[in-house]
């Protein structure tokens, strides 16, 4: 009777034990093999950055893989199936590569400073306020062909008190040589 609690109470202990130990493997942990999940994919990827056909890699610790990226499926055989001690899964994506918008750009470069025609943003320009100087930017020209700026670049004087709707603004700004001979628009409104 003794010997048979002994054996009872040693095989408790040991699936105790088992039960344990298993913990950190089911939180993701790589107990004993080496690196985490991150690191191996870390690891894996500065092997395969240079390899003809990779693509990208991640990992999921979810499911507690490595995920390989290929372009084709002749290139799905330059990742393992398990590294170090982690198991790797290979998907075929194709190419990847970032997309690019359509941007207007001016066909020449242009002094932001000078006489700019037509008017595209970034350039200097001011309130038409008897030659004094100051300038600032032209934030952008709208849809509807309005030049849309900060309040203190072509609604103020330099007293700071607001324009009266009508106030000529010039490109460049007076500080860069504008006079009212390059008078660009009127002022329209303005937000305080």
């Amino acid at each position: 009777m003794k010997r048979k609690r002994l054996l009872i109470s040693l095989g408790l202990i040991l699936v105790g034990a088992l039960l344990f130990s298993s913990v950190p493997a089911l939180a993701g942990e790589n107990p004993g093999r080496g690196k985490s999940l991150a690191e191996a994919r870390k690891d894996l990827e500065q092997q395969l950055i240079s390899v003809p056909g990779f693509v990208g890699i991640a990992h999921s610790q979810e499911r507690g893989e490595i995920t390989v990226f290929v372009e084709n499926e002749q290139a799905k055989g330059i990742a393992p199936q398990r590294f170090e001690g982690h198991p790797v899964q290979v998907e075929v994506t194709g190419r990847i590569q970032a997309l690019a918008t359509q941007v207007a750009e001016p066909s020449i470069v242009v002094s932001r400073l000078g006489e700019v025609r037509p008017l595209v943003g970034g350039i200097s320009l001011s309130a038409d306020c008897g030659g004094h100087g100051w300038a600032g930017t032209l934030g952008m020209v709208t849809y509807d062909g309005k030049m849309l700026s900060n309040a203190h670049v072509i609604a103020m004087d330099l007293a700071a008190n607001f324009l009266t709707p009508g106030a000529p603004v010039i490109q460049p700004g007076s500080y860069d040589g504008g006079t009212s001979g390059n008078q660009i628009g009127t002022l329209e409104k303005y937000i305080p």
